[in-house]
């Protein structure tokens, strides 16, 4: 097969900086050009290694593992907490007789300063009884941090019926950002029939907010009210970003993930190495991109 270049209807037009080409009846032509890749051996890239000439890939490799050693020691202490976390533990007024079980399950948003270390309490109101005044608090988790999802199991005396409404409150006690509370919603299951009833909330409980309250009756939510595009946008957005955005997810890290943070933190730090082999494999100084048209 023989190679060659055809100029069949190309016009060509030379210039001191470009070179353009004009085709006569609409005639259509392309060009290309492919990009090798340097040759990189690992078997020798360490021998040619200087650390004069490469001072600035050393520190940055050198500034990557110091970061990735404090991650990791960050990473292991926030997994042993979130094993303590994602535990369903009893609310401490619970009363030894009571039989009547409910999974509260707590999600506090995901804006800055939305976790709280005030005391929590709350009336939760159903079409037969209602539970009086409770405390959100099982004697060992003492705060609702940002993001975070907390199980608490409640213990009545009777059934309370179908539930109607949920109020909640904090005494406003936190120091600091942590007196005030952005809160999601709550879910609350009935163990025992496993009927779930949804809170939805999406505001501050907070003294600094525009109506001032640290209080809130947050009335139950039917199907067509949980399932609204809105609702179910931001439900989605919020649990996905702070499960498969990895940059996120090692601060965010969602409940009941096997994907621990030190995981995560060793899965970014071989992104990073392949992003900057990468880089190595094209980078190409400037002068050896001069091209000679003619």
């Amino acid at each position: 097969m023989e190679i060659g270049f055809l100029s069949d209807g190309l016009v060509p037009n030379k210039g001191e900086v470009s070179c353009e080409c004009s085709g006569e009846n609409g005639l259509t032509f392309a060009n290309s050009f492919y990009v090798a890749p340097n040759t990189i051996d690992f078997s020798t890239v360490f021998l040619k290694f200087s650390p004069k000439d490469q001072a600035a890939v050393l520190a940055i490799f050198i500034l990557v593992i110091v970061l990735y050693v404090i991650l990791m020691i960050w990473g292991r202490h926030q997994d042993k907490k979130d094993i303590v976390k994602w535990g369903v533990t009893p609310l401490i007024d619970n009363f030894v007789d009571d039989t009547y079980y409910y999974l509260i399950t707590v999600y506090t948003g995901m804006r800055r300063g939305a976790g709280t270390r005030s005391r929590v309490g709350f009336i939760v109101a159903g079409e037969d009884d209602d539970t009086g005044v409770r405390e959100l608090y099982d004697g060992v988790r003492t705060e609702f941090s940002t993001a975070s999802v907390n199980h608490f199991l409640m213990a009545t005396s009777q059934p309370l019926g179908p539930l109607t409404y949920l109020y909640i409150f904090h005494d406003n006690s936190g120091e600091g950002e942590w007196s005030s509370w952005y809160l999601n919603r709550v879910d609350i299951e009935d163990l025992q029939d496993r009927t779930r009833f949804v809170f939805l909330c999406g505001r501050w409980l907070s003294l600094d907010s525009l109506d001032c309250q640290v209080e809130t009756v947050l009335p139950v939510c039917g199907r067509e009210n949980v399932t609204t595009f809105k609702n179910m946008f931001f439900i989605n957005y919020k649990e996905n970003l702070a499960d498969n955005h990895l940059w996120v997810s090692i601060y965010f890290r969602p409940t009941s993930s096997h994907f621990t943070r030190i995981q995560r933190i060793t899965c970014l730090l071989l992104f990073i190495m392949l992003t900057m082999i990468g880089n190595a494999v094209y980078f190409r100084p400037e002068d050896e991109y001069e091209i000679q048209l003619w």
